[in-house]
């Protein structure tokens, strides 16, 4: 996954970049994901997510008990101030 918008991501196949169908739960920038054809006009769809080795994440806003995923499978980050 190089990028989320809403119900569509943005990944990166061995030939090209593809717009997809979201899946189900939508995955989150840096998750390795299995893709299928089939979607609406032909779109990749999202079939499986897979394990994560690595999650940078927040707290959700309000009393929600979950959190958010920003970025999976990142090896480091940087915080500038």
């Amino acid at each position: 996954m190089t990028r989320v918008d809403r119900d569509r991501v943005t990944v990166v196949t061995p030939d090209d970049h593809e717009r997809t169908a979201h899946g189900d739960p939508l995955p989150s920038v840096g998750d390795w994901v299995g893709l299928a054809y089939g979607g609406p006009g032909g779109d990749l769809l999202v079939t499986t997510v897979l394990t994560r080795r690595s999650v940078l994440g927040r707290r959700s806003v309000g009393k929600a008990p979950d959190g958010q995923v920003m970025a999976a499978n990142i090896d480091f980050v940087f915080i500038v101030v």
